[in-house]
């Protein structure tokens, strides 16, 4: 699987110091490739009925961490797709 914004071994948004480790793809909240799971599934739902901030607009103004992204990772963990590997 690969980020559409990866540049080979660089993150084009500048996300973990410009070089992100597997892992930090894993759990980046702004990765855009091939969907990897459930989670990814519904930010891409979610983005086309732009509501996909919502979550963290509110939880600004309780100045909470709405768990978007720690959510999206347990979800395509829990509910992988298949891998065409």
């Amino acid at each position: 699987m690969k980020c559409y914004n990866l540049n080979g071994p660089y993150c084009t948004l500048g996300h973990f110091s410009g070089t992100p480790t597997n892992s930090d793809c894993l759990s980046c909240k702004d990765y855009d490739g091939v969907s990897r799971g459930l989670g990814d599934d519904i930010t891409r739902a979610l983005r086309k009925m732009k509501l996909e901030n919502v979550g963290e607009k509110l939880s600004a103004s309780f100045k909470s961490n709405c768990g978007c992204a720690k959510r999206r990772k347990q979800w395509n963990e829990l509910f992988p797709h298949e891998s065409e590997d």
